[in-house]
């Protein structure tokens, strides 16, 4: 079967929209030639328009693209049902059982120098038998029976009532008006004729209409569905689309809000208006990437915020880097987080208020802190008490005082693995890095990078590492280039980035000593970072979207 052929294949949808009714009028007042009525059909789009339950969760902007999968598509595929039109399509099957009107052509009548055909629109199912008169010995049909949406809006005629109803008695009766009217006239000349027409069709809008029956046959194979089933399909569907099934019914309305549906949302990149998160984080986000959007204050509804004073978020997984917000919609947003277990708010504005909410995520395991601005000794020391289970930390060129670096060092937990502290230049020294060693003895992953305070004897402390497998020391000048021929001191060594330090030959020389550690691999730190290289559908390899 091919395009054209599908295309044109309906079944009643069980679920239709309703579109309006198509209009077709007869205008016998037009001044063109009534050889030929004008037949109008009148369609209405049925595309469902977005709901306003888009922009109040911030998915108006979500691309196309990702609603190219429908629902009908996919109950189509687990129930069988084969739904007429563009699989892409929003509009509904039309109702093939419904009453259709035949045009039936009859005799040619001329009146006024002009042709006129004379026809009768009709029901199949119903025996309505139409009345003739004569004029100049030809025939022709009194009036068509025309269905619209709606009754006209200019004046009825006196001599004629509309009929409202579908019924053929009523027709009839008015078919029987307008036959008697005209026989009763004693002149047959195309004068009269014309003075009749005037009377009985002084509104030029004048038609007749016929309600058609919109009530539904066969079997409802959506009632069949039971809700798990249902929570399958929609499980395959994107975001945009759950909500567009939302309205279809109440059923639909209720599985679509599933928690289990809404582990995972990803609007990196967006703007999101104010308030949207009462109705985002509401669905039980779990895993959210927000990566690059734009927040507008404030980040939650007043109303909301009154009729639920103690709300938390189900949010683990928080993707905030480079976000567009302000510090009050920030301390807002993270006000309602309780479960975090990975954060990342690089290159986002802080105080020691933001700190303060980011600390009570006692669970927290992996912190981005990477060029934040407005880090204080206070804030550092209170976030290192607070977060004992923390295992990755990139706090790297956010400009750290002394005295923070030293709060840093100190109250740090032993229980790290990956810190990244690049960007200290001449803040931190190799004293700060002793005290480093005596309490995380289990790194694994240390980046120094930048940090020119650092000197030769930094590589007898680093040498106390014995689990560390990866080290970068780039641009640490005060470090000479002979201390590193002293690494099979540390056998847990795979990597080593010493980028900016060494010349070429000495880099050949240092590859060849150290044949099994890879040199200047990596240029970019991946500690805590949500996301590395090209990968943009996950954060922490936790996908983002369906």
């Amino acid at each position: 079967m091919n395009s054209s052929e599908r295309k044109t294949k309906t079944v009643e949808n069980i679920c239709p929209i309703f579109k309006k009714r198509n209009k077709t009028e007869v205008n016998l007042n037009s001044p063109s030639k009534l050889n030929k009525f004008n037949v109008e059909l009148e369609k209405e789009n049925s595309n469902p328009s977005v709901p306003e339950f888009f922009n109040l969760m911030g998915l108006g902007m979500l691309s196309s693209d990702e609603s190219s999968n429908s629902a009908a598509s996919a109950f189509a595929a687990a129930t069988g049902v084969c739904f007429g039109g563009d699989e892409n399509s929003n509009e509904a099957t039309p109702n093939l059982d419904a009453p259709k009107l035949h045009l039936i052509p009859k005799t040619t009548t001329i009146l006024n120098d002009s042709i006129t055909d004379n026809a009768c629109f009709l029901d199949p199912n119903e025996t309505l038998k139409p009345t003739n008169f004569n004029v100049n010995n030809n025939i022709r049909s009194p009036l068509s029976a025309i269905m619209t949406n709606s009754r006209p809006q200019t004046a009825k005629p006196p001599t004629m009532a509309v009929p409202s109803t579908s019924s053929s008695s009523t027709t009839t009766s008015s078919l029987s008006t307008f036959s008697s009217l005209i026989n009763s006239r004693p002149s047959t000349s195309a004068e009269a004729l014309s003075s009749v027409k005037k009377q009985v069709f002084a509104d030029s809008g004048f038609f007749l209409y016929r309600q058609r029956n919109r009530e539904s046959s066969g079997p409802d194979y959506f009632s069949r569905l039971s809700d798990e089933i249902v929570l399958e399909i929609f499980k395959w569907l994107p975001k945009k689309a759950l909500i567009r099934c939302s309205s279809v019914c109440r059923k639909f309305n209720q599985l679509t809000a599933d928690e289990s549906l809404w582990t995972r949302l990803d609007l990196g990149g967006k703007h999101i208006r104010a308030g949207a998160f009462s109705h985002i984080l509401s669905r039980g986000v779990i895993i959210f990437r927000l990566a690059q959007c734009e927040m507008v204050h404030p980040t939650f509804d007043k109303k909301f915020l009154d009729s639920y004073p103690d709300y938390q978020s189900k949010l683990q997984y928080l993707d905030l880097s480079m976000v567009s917000i302000t510090k009050l919609s920030l301390k807002q947003l993270l006000g309602r987080c309780r479960q975090l277990k990975k954060l990342s708010l690089e290159h986002v504005p802080i105080n020691d208020e933001i700190c303060d909410q980011i600390a009570k995520n006692i669970n927290l395991e992996s912190l981005n802190l990477a060029m934040c601005e407005g880090l204080q000794s206070w804030s550092v020391r209170h976030l290192m008490t607070e977060l004992v289970n923390l295992n990755s930390l990139n706090i790297s060129w956010t400009w750290l005082s002394v005295d923070a670096i030293n709060a840093l060092v100190s109250t740090i937990t032993p229980n790290l693995l990956r810190l990244n502290m690049a960007g200290c230049r001449k803040t931190m020294f190799d004293s700060h890095l002793l005290t480093l060693s005596k309490r995380c003895k289990q790194l694994l992953e240390l980046d120094l990078s930048d940090c020119t305070g650092l000197t030769a004897e930094a590589m007898k402390i680093v040498f106390s590492f014995q689990s560390l497998g990866y080290l970068s020391l780039s641009r640490c000048y005060g470090i000479s280039a002979t201390s590193y021929m002293d690494l099979n001191k540390l056998p847990s060594l795979q990597y080593l980035d010493v980028f900016g330090i060494l010349s070429d030959n000495a880099l050949r020389v240092l590859e060849h000593s150290f044949p099994n550690i890879g040199i200047n691999k990596f240029i970019h730190s991946s500690v805590a970072r949500p996301t590395v290289g090209t990968r943009r559908t996950s954060i922490w390899g936790l996908r983002t979207r369906d």
